[in-house]
């Protein structure tokens, strides 16, 4: 059966405090998520006050990063440093995961709607999000024969 779809069509998951079965996280890691919505409220506080997520919630960041995501934090922030912490931590989980050759992750930090109902501007949003850097450019390298072959398709998973 063909679906009709557009192409560029993708799909956000919004991740909450309470995750489910490991079951439901495999379906979750099957589907072509893109986007992970990450609220403010699910992440706790550590003894320095800095903003952590659970074990749970570190796994589950850690299968998507192999599928090349994006990741936005909104919400109100509840720790000092505004949404720059969320970013750094986020940066931190992303620099510990399992290493797998596999596209970086694209991570943004994004300030809710309630600045904008506060009349307060996001801070740091005139700057660029934040963006993991990518695998390197394997045009730069000697290739073999089979990598040079392979490359194109490298290329292609890359886009």
């Amino acid at each position: 059966m063909q679906s009709e779809h557009h192409s560029n069509l993708c799909c956000a998951l919004e991740v909450t405090s309470d995750l489910p079965s490991e079951e439901t996280i495999e379906q979750w890691l099957a589907e072509p998520i893109k986007l992970l919505i990450l609220p403010t409220s699910i992440f706790l506080t550590n003894s320095a006050g800095f903003p952590v997520l659970s074990k749970r919630h570190q796994q589950l960041l850690y299968g998507f990063f192999s599928r090349s995501v994006d990741l936005v934090v909104c919400g109100r922030p509840r720790h000092d440093g505004e949404m720059l912490r969320y970013s750094q931590y986020l940066q931190h989980v992303y620099s510990q995961r399992p290493q797998v050759h596999a596209p970086a992750a694209n991570l943004c930090a994004v300030c809710a709607l309630e600045f904008a109902a506060s009349g307060h501007s996001p801070p740091n949003m005139s700057a660029p999000a934040t963006k993991i850097p990518q695998i390197p450019d394997r045009s730069s390298l000697q290739l073999s024969d089979s990598e040079r072959f392979e490359q194109p398709y490298w290329d292609y998973l890359q886009v």
